[in-house]
């Protein structure tokens, strides 16, 4: 793929300054439970990319959805390029890399049977269903994408890079006495192994354990408590609260935002 790239673009380096192609190719599986009922079972494969050209300071993008139009999308890029470019291009002086970034895989799961992922899933979502006769309905959910981007450019460089990433989902809703309901969620994931998602059968039960726990937890009593806050989590919230407070600020002309 990579030396299809390079040749597809080869004929148009004369004729712009600069040019690029980002290609992904990937493939995928998704498998879902809702309840006992199998919900979706989904096999895709994909791929698609992008195009820049810049001439005499212009730049111009162009997408496709498949190596057949390559050539008329390279053609596409560089005449807009063209017409829009009227002053000089300036680009940094970097060095040509060429690599291929491999995912240092355990068990690849392009290798387990659309079957066996179907059974290993159903196993987990009825161990959620038979945890307790509170449980009310269940969510199981398995997710693997195994994708290759590839960019080359008329400079030279030209690299390709692999990601994997396997994801399972597990939810538990559980209903109490008076109606009260209450869920419980647990999910794993890895970028390099399937097994990560075997013989995991505490950590999906925790998300029914933890449903079931909460319909005897009490309220809480309003009012100002001591808190320990994950570190990456409260960072996340208060940034958010400070572009929130500079919006504020913004749109009612004030110094002081007036929720703090």
């Amino acid at each position: 793929m990579q030396e299809q790239l390079m040749e597809a673009i080869a004929p148009y380096r004369d004729r712009v300054d600069y040019l690029e192609v980002r290609l992904e190719q990937s493939e995928s599986t998704a498998i879902s439970f809702r309840g006992p009922q199998l919900d979706a079972v989904n096999r895709s494969f994909s791929l698609a990319g992008g195009i820049r050209a810049c001439h005499k300071g212009g730049w111009s993008f162009v997408t496709f959805n498949g190596l057949a139009e390559l050539k008329d999308r390279i053609e596409e890029a560089v005449v807009q390029s063209r017409l829009v470019g009227s002053e000089k291009t300036l680009l940094a002086d970097v060095t040509p890399i060429q690599d291929y970034v491999a995912v240092e895989l355990g068990r690849d799961p392009r290798s387990i049977t659309l079957a066996e992922k179907r059974k290993l899933l159903e196993s987990y979502n009825q161990l959620l269903l038979d945890y307790d006769p509170r449980i009310q309905t269940t969510m199981a959910g398995y997710s693997d994408r195994f994708g290759i981007t590839y960019f080359v450019n008329s400079q030279g460089t030209c690299i390709a890079q692999e990601r994997l990433d396997v994801t399972g989902r597990f939810g538990a809703i559980a209903r109490g006495e008076g109606g009260v309901v209450r869920q419980g969620f647990e999910s794993i994931h890895s970028r390099s192994d399937y097994d990560v998602l075997t013989n995991i059968e505490d950590r999906v039960k925790s998300a029914a354990v933890r449903a079931v726990g909460q319909l005897e937890a009490k309220s809480v009593k309003g009012g100002q408590y001591p808190v320990i806050l994950d570190p990456y989590l409260s960072g996340y919230l208060f940034t958010k609260l400070s572009v929130i407070c500079r919006k504020q600020m913004v749109f009612t002309k004030t110094r002081k935002c007036r929720n703090c």
